[in-house]
């Protein structure tokens, strides 16, 4: 066993205990997370149960969308209107990125897949956002005011080509 393992092991069976001693007694089985140099899982397992290895099939790194688009230079100048920066992968493909997130703008479109396409762009000011928004003029989009929601507040912003961004600002 690496001494990552171990630690981990260590750390886990703490916070088991701590969640044990709160739990009612009866209780047969508990969530057990395992972190190693291998990856994380999370299984469900008797209170007594060791933490035995386990592999993981796959352990992804990034997830980005392929958004269509119906006037590809109409959409180009959407999402760099909205502060993304644009690199031409291809004739038919742009990768456009700001921070952490990136995703594929294609020289294709499908309406049906398009309206029904939604995405969430997480921030940190929803205001900001708005404010950047309400700027983009000559660029067939719409969107909605700032809606306040249980969990935060969003605005529905619908992209050229009919894709719906959820701009979201989550309460802290």
């Amino acid at each position: 066993m690496s001494f990552i393992d171990k630690c981990a092991i260590k750390l886990i069976t703490k916070r088991l205990r701590e969640i044990h001693a709160a739990w009612h007694f009866g209780m047969r089985r508990v969530l057990v997370v395992k972190v190693s140099a291998e990856g994380w899982f999370v299984r469900h397992s008797p209170l007594n149960a060791a933490l035995t290895p386990q592999r993981t099939i796959m352990q992804p790194s990034d997830l980005r969308v392929f958004i269509p688009s119906k006037d590809h230079e109409e959409s180009q100048s959407f999402y760099k209107a909205l502060g993304f920066q644009m690199e031409p992968a291809s004739d038919d493909l742009t990768i456009f990125s700001k921070g952490p997130c990136t995703f594929f703008l294609q020289r294709f479109f499908n309406e049906e897949f398009a309206k029904n396409l939604m995405l969430q762009l997480i921030v940190s000011d929803i205001q900001e956002a708005f404010d950047v928004i309400s700027k983009i003029k000559g660029i067939d989009i719409r969107f909605e005011p700032i809606k306040s929601e249980p969990w935060g507040k969003v605005i529905y912003l619908w992209g050229p080509s009919g894709e719906l961004w959820r701009v979201t600002e989550f309460s802290s």
